[in-house]
């Protein structure tokens, strides 16, 4: 088993190649070497030209394209924004940043959510369908405020309290020597959390709260079990790519077990399951190359204008045959699979184009500045109202039943008309930024906004480091994942973050446990090398 270190840096490396931070192979682990030593100088280089060509392309064709002839202001806006999307992405390029690429994506989700569709839709209203066209002077502060907190966010990364607070933070060693521990405990967590997601397919697909599974205190439980697969995928994928897994095992995690895994996603009826497993997959590969892989992100990018109009007939598919054999999962997947082939032939009947349907779906610029426009004129912040349940999250609900759910996918679009009173079903999820704004303003922005940078960076630190092991890589994939939804609400996206912890911890001391008796305590060799 051998880390996936930048290929022409490998022979400086053994030679005791001396890292950006001071550490030579010889006082840190392969795996801290693999995860911050960069690519070479010349590499860097050439992924900079790309990134400036991409990016000043891109602008220029979006720019001439603009069917909704944005304002001179929202075109320069929105610019910008794709623009500063990019700066972390050269960054980490460059080895100046030396933690895996969480800020750099995290940054192109911006772009993506909040600047595309000024370029992309026919007309700035909430949803496509709507006629109510949104004022082009609440578009440009959206737009202006988006750019404030992306400036804030990046500021919070990389500030000196931010290296500060990282220094005393403590540090996670979750060395793990036994490759075949990892593998085993992998496989068991990977392929019982998928047997499990289908034993309770019903209450995922259907988000039926009758039964055992919507009990009070048992949801958190159901939640967790149903969250291993995610776990073992990490550690088998990273296993994987540094060459721990034997060629039956390769073969059966990439062309059986993560194409089912995908299949019993879209089987639900929405896209979100396969989006973070692609998520994940490459922000290991591009943790342990040292090397952002843009073509995987242009074809992700391109898949979601197939499956997010595919999502729409699906549903609607599904709702028309609730007594059918296609609710079955086998059946359900098979659908969904047809009526992707029907998108991509152009059979479908979607009522509108899929570049809008998908660009709708990816639209958080359109609902900001409808929140911009009510608040505080209309409707007074919120003061803090979704942060509450930040502080009972700690409290299983087992213990404490009364404790209030964390409502603001519902709360949130019916304090803004975006969904009728009586409406307790639909979810509306609450942006990050947005969320910022509607309870503190522009102050709100710029605090919230840095704090989330903050916590990016401090973070990631708990786990890169020289003693890191296989185990941080495992830990910091698994846990950040999570935070590139940034279309969940703050408290939805980082309140779990003490579960996830206390999830990874369990999985080290149950690797430590199944390794062999020869392993513990000892040296891990790897190939040629070794791992300390």
């Amino acid at each position: 088993m051998k880390p996936m270190i930048a290929e022409s840096n490998t022979d400086e490396m053994e030679a005791g190649f001396q890292c950006d931070n001071g550490v030579t192979l010889k006082e840190a682990t392969l795996w801290y070497a693999a995860v911050t030593t960069p690519q070479t100088e010349a590499f860097s280089r050439s992924q900079h030209v790309g990134i400036s060509v991409f990016v000043f392309v891109s602008i220029l064709l979006l720019n001439l394209y603009a069917p909704a002839q944005p304002t001179i202001l929202e075109r320069l806006l929105a610019s910008a924004i794709i623009v500063l999307s990019f700066v972390p992405a050269w960054f980490w390029v460059s080895g100046r940043d030396q933690n895996p690429p969480l800020l750099a994506l995290v940054a192109l989700l911006y772009a993506v959510y909040y600047a595309l569709p000024i370029f992309l839709l026919g007309q700035y209203s909430r949803a496509w369908y709507l006629s109510d066209i949104i004022p082009a002077t609440d578009i440009e502060k959206a737009l202006g405020l988006s750019c404030l907190g992306l400036i804030a966010m990046m500021a919070g990364y990389s500030a000196r309290i931010t290296r500060m607070c990282s220094q005393i933070t403590p540090k996670l060693a979750l060395e793990w020597h036994d490759p075949r521990a990892v593998r085993d405990i992998g496989f068991v967590l990977l392929v019982g959390g998928i047997l499990l997601r289908i034993i309770w397919f019903r209450y995922i697909a259907y988000n039926d709260s009758s039964g055992p599974v919507g009990a009070s205190g048992v949801q958190q439980l159901f939640y967790f079990l149903t969250e291993s697969p995610f776990v073992g995928l990490t550690m088998l994928w990273a296993l994987d790519l540094s060459g721990g897994l034997g060629p039956l095992s390769h073969k059966l995690l990439r062309f059986a077990i993560v194409p089912f895994f995908l299949v019993i996603g879209v089987a639900t009826g929405t896209i979100t399951q396969a989006i973070r497993v692609g998520l994940l997959l490459l922000f290991i590969a591009a943790t342990l190359r040292r090397r952002m892989l843009w073509a995987f992100l242009a074809l992700g990018f391109a898949s979601i204008f197939v499956l997010q109009p595919t999502k729409t007939m699906f549903r609607q598919a599904m709702d028309a045959q609730m007594d059918s054999g296609g609710n079955s999962v086998i059946g359900r997947a098979g659908t969904f699979l047809e009526l992707t082939y029907d998108t991509i032939t152009g059979q479908s009947h979607l009522g509108a184009g899929i570049v809008t349907i998908s660009t709708d779906r990816l639209n958080l610029i359109t609902t900001f500045a409808n929140v911009v426009e009510d608040t505080p004129v209309f409707i007074p912040y919120w003061h803090g109202y979704t942060y509450y349940p930040l502080f009972t999250k700690l409290i299983p609900r087992l213990l404490y039943p009364e404790k209030r759910q964390d409502d603001a996918g519902q709360a949130f679009p019916r304090r803004y008309g975006f969904l009728s009173s009586g409406d307790f079903t639909t979810s509306y999820k609450l942006p990050q930024l947005v969320e910022a704004y509607l309870n503190f303003g522009i102050p709100g922005v710029l605090i919230i906004m840095f704090v989330i940078g903050a916590i990016y960076r401090i973070t990631q630190e708990m786990f890169v480091h020289p003693k890191m092991g296989l185990g941080g890589v495992v830990a910091v994939g698994y846990i950040v994942t999570q935070w590139l939804d940034i279309e969940a609400n703050f408290s939805l996206t980082f309140g779990g973050l003490a579960y996830a912890l206390a999830y990874i911890g369990l999985v080290h001391i149950l690797v430590i446990l199944v390794a062999a008796p020869r392993y513990r305590g000892h040296s891990e060799t790897v190939g040629n090398m070794s791992l300390k």
